[in-house]
């Protein structure tokens, strides 16, 4: 993995490929695995009672069993004497073999620990023993249980968060949480780059970031409304310039059609306006113009009208022109291009894909393009689903086969101050079962998750150059973009481009995240790409999926 180290808090921050390991409290632990996250070497306690820590003496020696192993025996004396017990809630098999390469000794979680110890490991307990050993039983599985009953794992690495007493974890407890991450929630995420633009440096940290919204916030909501208004005017001038430009002006202008073209007119006076409040004109404004919600509704039919359903505006009078309407739609867009950031991704169908907060894995999410619609889904909703978060969606995506995909970057923090970050070398793309389409709202089509995709078979009409199994390693990736002629791209824009992308968020997130020494986490950030080949970060993961699901996730985590 690569290490990036921010030293001087909460600005800067440096990337370096050449620390082995870091620091976590003032113990020096080994590095973290590249490939399944195992932390190497350490040392840890878990409390067993809320009063106190609970220690057991090394130097006393362990009874031996007739029927265990020399070597087995030797092993279970080192692992605790160099504080080499661990402990994991769940089916995580990459960690425990690369936990137990390195000498360390597993004590088992079932329903004889504890309840302490569950509440904390959580309902995820290990499958290999399910029952208390009898003191007849001399396996070495049964010896190592007996000997470690009393015991407490040296590291514990759990699912969750929520179980985890934070007040009672000792100063040199080590475990694979920290107290909160904020920027792993959708609407966390979105409230962190709120304020983004305070920690971007070029070269360092900078993140692309498609514009969100929580609806859940009156001034946010506002501002989604403001923004939907706008994106469309700025949809209609573009329909209307391109079409010109392939077309012509029959393609646009049909004197039998009753939408009116006072509609480009409209919608130019509206990018106008921005355009002014972007270079503060609007200072010398005796009265800003007002347009009231009527006037918007009116527009917003005749938008959906001429762009979704393909209508035609009509002109105005006899001495109307096509090209006249042109040429002052193509200059307002020119006028807005250096204040509209996103017009690489944006299109012309104005989508929104709209989250709810209180799910994952793609549950619930949903993608719209007309605004009374996406505010009565929210209106509608139950009040567990209440933090939904509206996201502009990228109508624009790179493509690859006519087909849809996101990549999954892998990072692990160890230190919050200084931020110390490990960004994974390996990554992988995920695609959709269907070919991409912008008249399809589908969940197939445009969710790349694979706990979505995994629900449809293959389109027939794929091309055969995808996968089988839906998912590419970062070489096959790069193979591509060498057939493509890109693949100084990888190196150059896109790689890079995730690491600031993630150094970003973090910079952002600093204040709202709980400090705490001895903790880490493994996170998976999701990117999409745009026709330019620019990573834009949709999501940040907690506890992400480490299943071998397909040949390359299981390569990745072997």
């Amino acid at each position: 993995m690569d290490g990036a180290n921010n030293n001087s808090f909460p600005k800067q921050s440096k990337t370096s490929t050449e620390h082995s390991k870091t620091s976590l409290g003032g113990r020096s632990i080994g590095k973290l695995n590249e490939t399944a996250g195992a932390l190497v070497g350490g040392s840890i306690v878990i409390p067993y009672s809320p009063s106190k820590s609970i220690r057991i003496s090394s130097s006393r020696p362990l009874l031996k069993l007739s029927n265990v192993n020399p070597n087995h025996y030797n092993l279970v004396d080192k692992a605790i004497k160099e504080h080499k017990v661990f402990c994991i809630g769940g089916v995580y098999p990459a960690i425990r073999t690369a936990l137990r390469k390195r000498g360390w000794v597993e004590k088992i979680v079932n329903a004889s620990v504890p309840q302490y110890m569950r509440s904390i490991v959580g309902p995820h307990l290990n499958r290999d023993v399910d029952t208390k050993p009898t003191p007849d039983d001399d396996t070495e599985n049964a010896f190592t249980q007996r000997v470690l009953s009393n015991y407490p794992p040296d590291f514990i690495w759990v699912i969750r968060r929520d179980n985890i007493p934070w007040q009672q974890i000792a100063r040199d407890q080590i475990i694979n949480r920290f107290p909160r991450a904020f920027f792993t929630t959708k609407v966390g995420i979105a409230a962190c780059l709120q304020g983004i633009h305070w920690f971007s440096e070029p070269g360092v940290s900078d993140t692309f970031f498609p514009r969100c919204y929580r609806i859940s916030l009156e001034e946010e909501r506002q501002a989604f409304l403001d923004d939907y208004r706008l994106s469309a005017c700025v949809a209609m001038l573009r329909w209307f310039t391109s079409t010109f430009e392939k077309l012509g002006e029959r393609a646009v202008y049909d004197p039998s059609s009753k939408i009116s073209c006072l509609a480009i007119d409209f919608a130019v006076r509206q990018m106008n306006n921005y355009v002014r409040m972007r270079r503060h004109e609007d200072i010398d404004w005796l009265m800003p113009p007002a347009f009231l919600s009527q006037h918007w509704e009116i527009f917003l039919t005749q938008y959906y009208s001429v762009v979704h359903q393909k209508y035609k505006l009509s002109p105005a009078d006899s001495t109307d022109s096509a090209k006249m309407k042109y040429d002052m739609a193509k200059k307002s867009i020119q006028r807005l291009a250096p204040y509209w950031s996103q017009m690489t991704a944006d299109g012309i169908m104005n989508i929104w894909i709209c989250k709810p907060g209180a799910r994952s894995r793609g549950k619930g999410i949903v993608l719209m393009n007309q605004l009374d619609r996406i505010l009565n889904l929210l209106s509608q909703s139950a009040s567990r689903e209440a933090n939904w978060v509206v996201q502009k969606y990228i109508e624009k995506p790179m493509l690859i086969y006519k087909t849809k995909f996101d990549m999954r970057q892998w990072f692990i923090v160890t230190d919050w101050a200084p931020l110390t970050v490990w960004f994974a070398k390996e990554s992988y793309v995920r695609f959709c079962t269907k070919p991409f389409s912008l008249s399809d709202f589908h969940e197939s089509v445009h969710l790349c998750n694979n706990a979505v995709q995994c629900k449809y078979q293959n389109a027939t009409n794929r091309d055969p150059g995808l996968p089988d199994e839906n998912m590419w390693d970062c070489y096959t990736f790069q193979a591509y973009l060498k057939t493509i002629g890109k693949l100084e791209l990888w190196e150059k824009v896109i790689y890079p481009g995730m690491k600031q992308g993630i150094l970003g968020v973090l910079l952002a997130s600093q204040e709202s995240t709980d400090v705490k020494k001895n903790c880490f986490e493994l996170y998976g950030a999701d990117y999409m790409f745009t026709e330019d080949f620019r990573p834009w970060l949709i999501e940040i993961n907690s506890c992400p999926c480490m299943a071998g699901s397909t040949s390359v996730t299981a390569r990745v985590w072997k």
